[in-house]
């Protein structure tokens, strides 16, 4: 399973708790941390579009 976390979330840490359940269940996990965004940036297409880091980070999601 493929996890994204982004690293300003203030869910990260609920994120990557999720993450250690699911290795706990015998789960394989990869987690994507998405560097300097915040919550569900990937759906802001402003900012995608006009922010060169925020486009960046979100093409390197789609890649994954």
């Amino acid at each position: 399973m493929l996890v994204a976390v982004a690293e300003k979330d203030l869910i990260r840490d609920t994120n990557l708790e999720y993450c250690d359940a699911l290795r706990a269940a015998g789960k394989e996990v990869q987690v994507l941390i998405n560097r300097g965004m915040s919550h569900s940036f990937y759906l802001n297409k402003f900012a995608v579009d006009m922010d060169p880091a925020t486009g960046e980070r979100a093409q390197e999601l789609i890649d994954e």
